[in-house]
């Protein structure tokens, strides 16, 4: 096992302990975020421990790496678990890192990642380029890439903006909020907008860095908040440690309405067709009204806290938990899709939002045994296990 993976190890078995000091503040140690992929086409880009690889996901070639991955961090302190962005082209892979003897993050573009190339793929830019760029944190949400810029929060409490292309910074400086940034940014048309576990909600202009509002206005009336947040129809959603979903106004940061569930909120909700879609960490899965916030269209309970945005797709939401099980639920009534849970093995938690490709469900779960990289393709109907990378060890 390597040492990233032992020290990661460590690291998140100490969240329920973290979890309840953040609810009252904002000073417990930091901990190191899920691993990331990014499912383009028929290629998942993966970023866990220290390994960026990128599998065939169709096909009869479905598990398999493409030439030339996986690619290992340059050192062993140096971890790879932010979700990466590809360029629109396909041919550049943006990932952030952590690093495990230091709160100190990068971001590295690498070229020569596309599906057929016959050129092995090398880092073209590492940010900070230069002594006098700011340092970022260890970075534990997504890359986020939209229009040509880079967007992302740190371990420090900052938000980043850098031009794909050089790595150059957009911003003057960063944008500073008070306490650590342990989620993905989200951006719409305006804003750039970023959970801090200083108890608000950011919202910062893309083109100039400044700040637009933040909810609450004094950070001191609600909990931590430690999950993305979702964007959908000029409202911001997020949820808290506090066991609150807050729906916030997007062009001024009022709070639109409320919702009280039954345990902590770790990420933020998905929202399609006028439902809100979201888990708790009591083991509790909501469909909400997303105009009012109050009316429960329906819940459901699931084995396990939820600590992932649940996916939908096709009418059906996929939902992980920590106890090692995966979920299918019909979105309008709730209903169980599957004869049942798929179970996964060796300790593994799933956290990460599952992806549909055609009629296959992928799944990464973290805590992977002694593989520090792990993807599972299941029929997205049945939730029966279609195949495993890294393939299924023979005895």
């Amino acid at each position: 096992m390597s040492r990233i993976f032992s020290q990661r190890w460590l690291l998140i078995v100490s969240l329920s302990v973290v979890m309840v000091l953040l609810a009252a503040c904002s000073g417990a140690s930091p901990v190191t975020g899920w691993p990331g992929y990014t499912v383009p086409g028929n290629t998942a880009y993966l970023a866990s421990a220290d390994q960026l690889v990128a599998i065939d996901v169709a096909g009869d070639t479905a598990g398999a790496p493409l030439i030339g991955w996986p690619q290992k961090s340059a050192s062993a302190a140096i971890g790879y678990y932010a979700q990466p962005a590809l360029s629109p082209d396909g041919k550049m892979l943006y990932v952030a890192t952590e690093q495990m003897n230091s709160n100190s993050g990068l971001v590295q573009a690498w070229a020569n990642v596309e599906r057929g190339t016959q050129t092995a793929p090398t880092i073209k830019w590492t940010y900070p380029l230069t002594e006098t760029d700011y340092l970022p944190g260890n970075i534990y949400g997504a890359v986020v890439l939209d229009n040509g810029v880079l967007y992302f929060g740190d371990g420090k409490g900052s938000i980043y903006a850098l031009n794909a292309e050089t790595g150059r910074p957009k911003w003057l400086q960063p944008v500073h909020t008070t306490a650590r940034i342990w989620s993905a940014v989200v951006v719409d048309d305006q804003n750039v907008y970023a959970a801090s576990q200083d108890h608000c909600l950011y919202a910062v202009n893309k083109v100039n860095g400044n700040q637009a509002w933040k909810f609450p206005d004094d950070c001191t009336t609600i909990d931590a908040l430690v999950g993305s947040p979702t964007v959908s129809n000029g409202t911001i959603y997020v949820g808290s440690f506090g066991s609150v979903l807050y729906a916030v106004d997007a062009q001024n940061g009022k709070l639109k309405w409320s919702f009280k569930a039954d345990g902590a909120l770790w990420d933020g909700p998905a929202v399609v067709d006028g439902t809100v879609y979201f888990g708790d960490r009591g083991g509790n899965i909501y469909a909400l009204d997303a105009a009012a916030g109050q009316n429960k269209k329906w819940s459901a309970k699931v084995d396990g806290g939820v600590k992932m945005t649940p996916l939908v797709s096709g009418g059906i939401v996929y939902v992980g938990t920590e106890t090692n099980k995966l979920y299918a639920f019909k979105a309008d009534n709730g209903q169980s899709v599957w004869p049942q849970p798929y179970q996964a093995h060796d300790g593994e938690n799933f956290l990460v939002t599952p992806v549909v490709v055609s009629q296959t469900l992928l799944a990464m779960p973290n805590l992977a045994g002694g593989d520090p990289v792990r993807l599972y393709g299941l029929d997205k109907n049945t939730g029966t296990l279609l195949w495993r990378y890294p393939a299924q060890k023979t005895q």
